[in-house]
C-alpha cells in the first residue's frame, strides 16, 4: 500500500514539474513578445524622424511583427488551462487589430519628411 502512495506522489511531483516548466517557458515567450512589441513602436517612431532612406526601418518592423507572432505561438503551445488560453486569445485579437493600424502609420510615415512629422505633432499638441 505504501508503494502505491509513493508512486502516486512521484507522478504528482513529475506533473507539477511539467506544469512549472510550461508556465516558465510561456512566461519567457510572453516577455519576449512584449519586448518585441515595444521595439515595433520604437522602430515606427525612429522611422518617422529619420532622414534619408527608411527601407531598413520597414524590414526591421516586419521582422519584429514576425517575432511577436512566433513568441505568441510559443506561449500558446505551453498553456494548459482554458482560462489562460482565453486570455491569450484576447491578446491575439488585440495584436491583430493593432497591426493594420500600425501598418497604415508605417506606410504614411514613408510619405512625409521628418519636418512634416514634427509640424503635425506640434499641430496635434495645440489641439490637446
Amino acid at each position: 500500500m505504501a508503494g502505491v502512495g509513493i508512486h502516486e506522489l512521484r507522478q504528482l511531483d513529475e506533473q507539477s514539474d511539467i506544469m512549472y516548466e510550461n508556465d516558465m517557458l510561456a512566461l519567457g515567450a510572453a516577455k519576449e513578445a512584449n519586448i518585441q512589441l515595444g521595439a515595433m513602436s520604437r522602430i515606427v517612431m525612429n522611422m518617422a524622424f529619420a532622414s534619408g532612406d527608411r527601407s531598413g526601418f520597414r524590414s526591421a518592423y516586419e521582422a519584429n511583427v514576425t517575432s511577436v507572432g512566433t513568441e505568441l505561438q510559443k506561449v500558446q503551445s505551453r498553456l494548459l488551462t482554458a482560462e489562460s488560453k482565453d486570455l491569450l486569445d484576447r491578446v491575439y485579437k488585440a495584436f491583430y487589430l493593432l497591426l493594420p493600424e500600425q501598418q497604415r502609420v508605417v506606410d504614411n510615415v514613408e510619405l512625409v519628411t521628418p519636418e512634416e512629422t514634427l509640424a503635425a505633432l506640434a499641430t496635434a499638441r495645440s489641439y490637446a
